[in-house]
């Protein structure tokens, strides 16, 4: 018998492709809003709406606040976005859930007021009339919102004095507030604020700029379950550097904070060593490999986890990358991952969908808003083929 050369191919090989909803680790990301020849995704807000992830955020080209909810079980497929506010809409987002409904809190940047608007049905298709909560003047640029007590509360940065504010809606809607209080009238406070129920009252976490290289963060509990009066406030760390704040969580039943110092470059996280976050332990270094180490930081329990979304900038080349927790109390932790090569990051929301991790941001190359999502199953071994002669 003649010999010949027999080629054996015994493995298919498999390939990873970047398409409009690319894989990359684990993860799949998803284009919501191109924007067309508009920049939209600034300030994004992502919440789980009637069982499907929803985003707020910022039309920056026209100054708009719109709403996008998924049409599917995964969040591959988003509906039409809806336009809720085209009143100088330049500062930050919160949506989250009001009796029922979807709701944002956010602000007129030219009025300077503080303002809350929330849906009519379950899933936000339709909406009401925004409502005016502070028409100071004074509110504006960073805000955090919450449920207390059944009603939803907003912490934010009154940006003419540089206090610490809190305001609480006086029925479940959010269609009537109180005054506004000042909880912290430092020198120049109250930056980066979120809002969190500590031990059955609320707290907010946030920064203080003390002077260059010296920020403070610091943390802040009501004496009552719906904030009418509030603590002494705590420093958390004298971080030395710029802090870009996280929300609040708690974290296996005691608060913890997420945040980047950009003296070292550095992501850090700490957690209270109690339930009341009246004392604090040592800060954990959780990713140092880049420039801008931290930015944006968006911490969350994912699965029972913390875990935080984040943005390494690399001298203008943004990089979005997550990290989780090995325990409940984030006492250890796994290496970060890259969550996708279109996926900069920018102004990103980390959210827990199903037990798994999704986050809303701004595509900063594309200017567009993008969601991404983490699916366990998604296989990115490549199998060569394996070749065999005779």
């Amino acid at each position: 018998m003649k010999k010949s050369r027999i080629i054996w191919l015994v493995s298919v090989i498999a390939l990873v492709l970047i398409t409009t909803t690319g894989a990359f680790a684990g993860w799949s990301t998803v284009l919501v809003d191109d924007g067309g020849d508009d920049i939209v995704g600034h300030y994004t807000s992502l919440e789980v709406v009637n069982n499907q992830p929803a985003i707020s955020y910022n039309d920056d080209t026209n100054d708009n606040l719109k709403y996008v909810r998924a049409v599917d079980a995964i969040g591959e497929d988003w509906g039409t976005p809806v336009l809720l506010d085209t009143a100088n809409v330049r500062s930050e987002s919160d949506l989250l859930v009001v009796d029922g409904f979807p709701a944002v809190a956010y602000f007129d940047s030219t009025q300077k007021h503080l303002k809350f608007i929330r849906a009519k049905d379950a899933k936000g298709t339709s909406w009401n009339t925004p409502e005016t909560v502070d028409d100071s003047g004074n509110a504006d640029w960073m805000l955090g919102a919450g449920i207390v007590a059944g009603n939803p509360a907003i912490c934010y940065l009154d940006n003419n004095n540089y206090n610490l504010m809190y305001v609480r809606a006086t029925n479940a809607q959010g269609t009537a507030w109180d005054t506004p209080m000042v909880v912290d009238d430092s020198v120049d406070t109250g930056y980066d604020c979120s809002i969190a129920i500590v031990n059955g009252n609320p707290a907010i976490s946030y920064w203080e700029y003390i002077g260059k290289d010296a920020d403070y963060v610091k943390f802040v509990r009501a004496l009552d379950s719906e904030g009418a009066t509030w603590g002494t406030p705590d420093i958390i760390e004298d971080a030395g550097g710029m802090i870009y704040l996280s929300e609040m969580r708690v974290v296996n039943g005691n608060p913890a904070v997420a945040y980047h110092d950009s003296i070292n470059n550095r992501l850090l996280f700490t957690r209270a060593t109690n339930s009341q976050g009246s004392a604090w332990g040592t800060p954990v270094k959780l990713d140092d490999s880049g420039i801008d180490v931290g930015l944006f930081s968006s911490l969350a329990i994912i699965d029972g986890k913390p875990a935080i979304s984040y943005v390494v900038n690399n001298s203008g080349n943004p990089q979005l990358r997550y990290v989780t927790a090995v325990d409940a109390s984030g006492n250890s932790w796994n290496k970060p991952t890259i969550v996708g090569v279109d996926h900069t990051g920018w102004w990103n929301s980390l959210g827990d969908f199903k037990g798994q991790a999704a986050i809303s941001s701004f595509d900063s190359p594309n200017t567009a808003l993008r969601f991404a999502f983490f699916n366990p199953e998604i296989d990115h071994t490549l199998h060569l083929p394996i070749i065999i002669t005779k």
